[in-house]
């Protein structure tokens, strides 16, 4: 005899340690490390496949609402290796039905302006959306105002520092 029950009895005997210490934009630091993959299209130019990897730790300064930071990371397109850094703000705009005690997703967007190895410099930014301050999917759109080409990105990051919900 089956029981359809138990699998959703099971799924929040295992979900429940995960969303109860799981806050979005608690206070404190956020550290997401994120692989993207897209393209660099140059002014006139056809487009080149871009990889990169980054990390954004991020302060809260506004609990629940706003973060700032600083981005960091490196990049390869067209057989060029380089990297990027620069500040990093995000804000969240909404966030999904609560499950327990968390969120279960919020949606932000991002602003950043990175200079790259290469005398890149790139104002931006994105559209996030993030499960739990662990794993996150964006877009990401730059514009290289000194070499005129535009960078597209989807990335997906990880955060593995994140804090526990307390024990009671």
């Amino acid at each position: 005899m089956r029981f359809p029950q138990a699998g959703y009895v099971l799924t929040m005997l295992i979900m429940t340690p995960l969303t109860a210490w799981c806050q979005d934009f608690p206070k404190g630091w956020a550290v997401p490390f994120e692989l993207g993959q897209g393209f660099v299209r140059p002014a006139g130019g056809p487009e080149l496949y871009l990889v990169g990897l980054q990390v954004t730790p991020q302060l809260t300064v506004i609990e629940n609402r706003m973060r700032l930071g600083f981005t960091a990371g490196g990049f390869y397109n067209a057989n060029r290796i380089g990297g990027l850094a620069g500040p990093h703000l995000a804000v969240k705009l909404a966030q999904g039905k609560p499950i327990l005690t968390a969120s279960s997703y919020n949606i932000h967007v991002f602003g950043e302006y990175l200079w790259g190895t290469g005398q890149q410099q790139l104002p931006g930014g994105g559209i996030g959306i993030e499960t739990s301050n662990l794993l996150a999917l964006s877009l990401k759109l730059h514009r290289d105002i000194i070499h005129q080409s535009t960078w597209f990105q989807f990335g997906i990051a990880f955060s593995p520092f994140i804090k526990k919900f307390p024990e009671p």
